[in-house]
């Protein structure tokens, strides 16, 4: 059982640490999709 919670662990931190930039990544293209959305509509 310990040895299943460690492997399951450290997949979540591998994850976690993988999903951080991507979500960083992912915010700042919706970001970056909604600012040229509005300009293009606002003109």
């Amino acid at each position: 059982m310990s040895d299943d919670r460690r492997t399951a662990l450290a997949r979540l931190a591998r994850l976690s640490t993988l999903a951080r930039p991507l979500a960083r990544g992912g915010v700042a293209l919706l970001v970056a999709v909604a600012v040229l959305w509005l300009a293009f509509h606002l003109r």
